[in-house]
């Protein structure tokens, strides 16, 4: 076979039985055209856009009321996650320092 010649057909596998198709119920669907047109995509795109500057400012805005409370908390979380591996192979007694529990020997 030369480098720009015909390739041989690809074989054809069995075809599985066609399911027969549904019918598209438009007759459901008043007005099918309403947000699937550029003025639709657009509206629905910026309202998207709004929702999510809405979450984002109420988020800001409970944020820094809350920043005597909130700050403590958010380190204490992330200070315990990063303990807890830590913790956890102690009491599982990987270390034998912490295994011993007062113990002196």
């Amino acid at each position: 076979m030369s480098l720009f010649g015909r390739r041989t057909p690809p074989r054809e596998l069995p075809s599985a039985p066609e399911r027969p198709r549904a019918e598209p119920e438009t007759a459901r669907h008043a007005t099918p055209g309403l947000w699937s047109d550029g003025f639709g995509r657009v509206g629905t795109r910026s309202l998207q856009v709004l929702a999510v500057v809405a979450v984002v400012f109420v988020v800001g805005f409970v944020g820094t009321r809350l920043t005597l409370v909130v700050v403590p908390v958010l380190i204490a979380l992330v200070l315990a996650a990063a303990i807890s591996p830590s913790s956890r192979s102690c009491a599982a007694g990987a270390c034998r320092r912490c295994s011993r529990r007062g113990s002196r020997s």
